[in-house]
C-alpha cells in the first residue's frame, strides 16, 4: 500500500483486504491494540478515582466497570470499587 495515496486522499481498494486476518501475526495484533486501549481506559479511570471523582455515583461494594467484548463472550473489569 502507497501511504502517500493515502495522504492525497486517493481511495483505497478494499478487495486487496478481504483475507487480511490470514496474514500472520493479525490475531496477535488485534489482541495487543484491544489491551492498550483497556490499559488507557483504566489509567483514566484510577486517575479519576484518585481524584474521587467517582464517589458521585451510588453504588456499592465490587462496583465494577467492565468492557464486554462484543459476541464474545469476554468480559474484562477495568476497576473495582469497594466503599
Amino acid at each position: 500500500m502507497d501511504f502517500e495515496e493515502l495522504q492525497n486522499r486517493e481511495y483505497i481498494e478494499l478487495d486487496e483486504f478481504n483475507d487480511i486476518e490470514l496474514i500472520e501475526g493479525y490475531n496477535e495484533l488485534i489482541e495487543l491494540h484491544k489491551y492498550e486501549g483497556m490499559i488507557a481506559v483504566h489509567d483514566v479511570l484510577l486517575q479519576l478515582n484518585e481524584k474521587k471523582e467517582l464517589e458521585c455515583i451510588n453504588y456499592r461494594n465490587d462496583f465494577m466497570f467492565l468492557i464486554d467484548e462484543h459476541d464474545s463472550g469476554e468480559v474484562y473489569p477495568l476497576l473495582v470499587k469497594n466503599k
